[in-house]
């Protein structure tokens, strides 16, 4: 009685699994069928839409004179987050150390209290963590972390 059962039971698994395939296949079949249909119902097999502009206004595809005449109009302004906080000295006297943009290769600089490498910008308070900056014309303060 379990024999056959089992025999019965295998068996239609067997046939459900081989309609499975079949019925995908024929999908499968179908869907590549619809697809070439479309594609050769465009006239002349091109594109119903101009591809060319949209990859023209893409600045990978614009030409390379274009590009570096737009680079060297535009001037990229040095602000006072552009410089790299690397150490702060907690003694007395209390200095920051900085990597500038100006020095980028060369060893950090170090500022006390009241002094700055940008114009306007000085340290006014400096934090175990943290240097508060205030820029002299505007009164405008900006607190820059280390490790930031």
């Amino acid at each position: 009685m379990n024999k056959n059962l089992l025999f019965i039971s295998t068996g239609i698994l067997v046939f459900v699994s081989f309609l499975s395939v079949s019925i995908s296949m024929q999908k499968q079949k179908n869907a590549i069928e619809v697809t070439q249909a479309s594609v050769l119902s465009t006239p002349d097999n091109k594109a119903a839409f101009d591809w060319k502009s949209i990859l023209k206004k893409m600045p990978q595809y614009q030409d390379k004179a274009v590009s570096k005449k737009a680079k060297s109009t535009t001037l990229v302004k040095t602000q006072i987050k552009d410089a790299q906080l690397v150490a702060i000295v907690i003694d007395s006297p209390k200095q920051a150390l900085l990597i500038t943009p100006q020095n980028n290769n060369a060893p950090p600089q170090a500022f006390n209290i009241n002094e700055g490498w940008l114009d306007d910008w000085i340290i006014s308070k400096i934090h175990p963590d943290s240097v508060v900056w205030l820029n002299t014309s505007s009164e405008e303060t900006f607190q820059q972390f280390l490790y930031n």
